[in-house]
């Protein structure tokens, strides 16, 4: 079968490569129809994130499942699905605890210890556990953005206490903190600002409701502090993972606010302001690894009964062969690309 693989920074290749099949009787085989570049699999492309020279990438996949071992009980052969970025017993106190990324049979899609979802077809250890079975209403694209960065995003949401009438920053408009975005509208908020400095994320963060503000161009926290009063924000989604955007989110939080880290911070020399959390008693979340599947059924509702739409980051539908195109679209922000969805 046909692979996205990961050769060296800066080059990913199509290649051909074996097969997956049944290895263990929990496992299930699932043919790929919709697969996503997320910005992880970005910094593989750059070579922050090491992987083995010739991995299958993607961690994003929806598709139907072809096979399933003789343990499976709970997902059948036809059934849509979609996959977490990782796998989960569901049996262990870790899983019990809802702490799914912690359990210790876990295994991460497209970094070189599962096959990747960019692909034509995917093992999926622990079937009855890690998939999710799709329903008729919720479209491929939709469902794409199930398997890591929606669920991110609403548990973002979670761990930041949105109260009704607060007001709430995203930092980044990528495709993180445009999810970020959506689901903090749930939660009835007075006001969503997105900040950012690219002039078509900005546009887009409009077009699903925040007020965007080029941190480059406009005075951001004036504007931030003007609209409540001169308290800053109740709350900060940090969505993009530098050392930057964190500063900028500690500028606009009120004290008494609650930062939320939704990005996947790599700097391991940043010092933590605990002076500046200590003397304006600020809370600090954590949510760069949710629990993706506990997750899921309720943003497939949400889908469903049409509160929640992520199709419109979806910038760009390309066959897979033309993956490393996409993954140059991606990687230089060339197009207006967002988010490219790759399809077998």
């Amino acid at each position: 079968m046909r692979a996205v693989t990961f050769q060296e920074p800066g080059r990913v290749e199509l290649r051909e490569v074996p097969d997956p099949r049944i290895e263990q009787p929990s496992d299930a085989l699932v043919r790929v129809t919709t697969s996503t570049i997320c910005g992880t699999d970005i910094r593989i492309f750059w070579g922050l994130i090491p992987v083995p020279s010739g991995a299958a990438l993607g961690h994003e996949f929806v598709g139907v499942v072809e096979e399933v071992g003789e343990a499976v009980r709970r997902v059948r052969p036809g059934q849509r699905v979609v996959s977490p970025f990782s796998t989960s017993c569901g049996r262990c106190y870790w899983c019990q605890k809802g702490l799914l990324t912690n359990c210790p049979e876990r295994q991460f899609f497209g970094v070189g210890q599962l096959g990747g979802g960019q692909a034509e077809r995917v093992r999926v250890p622990l079937a009855d556990a890690t998939l999710e079975v799709l329903p008729d209403g919720v479209t491929d694209t939709q469902a794409a953005f199930l398997s890591d960065v929606l669920p991110g995003a609403l548990a973002s949401a979670e761990a930041a206490a949105i109260q009704p009438g607060d007001t709430v920053a995203v930092v980044g408009c990528g495709p993180t903190g445009l999810c970020a975005v959506l689901c903090a509208q749930l939660f009835k908020p007075s006001l969503v600002v997105a900040i950012d400095h690219h002039a078509d994320r900005l546009a887009k963060a409009k077009e699903l409701g925040a007020l965007p503000l080029d941190f480059q161009r406009q005075k951001y926290l004036a504007r931030v502090q003007e609209a409540t009063e001169g308290r800053g924000a109740d709350v900060v989604i940090e969505a993009v993972g530098k050392a930057q955007a964190l500063d900028l989110a500690l500028e606009l939080l009120r004290p008494g606010g609650t930062l939320v880290t939704m990005g996947l911070h790599m700097d391991l020399d940043f010092p933590f302001p605990l002076r500046d959390f200590s003397f304006r008693q600020l809370t600090w979340r954590s949510s760069p690894l949710p629990p993706v599947k506990n997750y899921i059924r309720r943003l497939i509702e949400l889908i469903e009964g049409g509160r929640l739409d992520p199709s419109p980051i979806a910038s760009h539908v390309l066959p897979l062969a033309e993956a490393p195109r996409a993954y140059q679209l991606m990687a230089e922000r060339e197009d207006g690309a967002l988010k490219v969805l790759l399809k077998p």
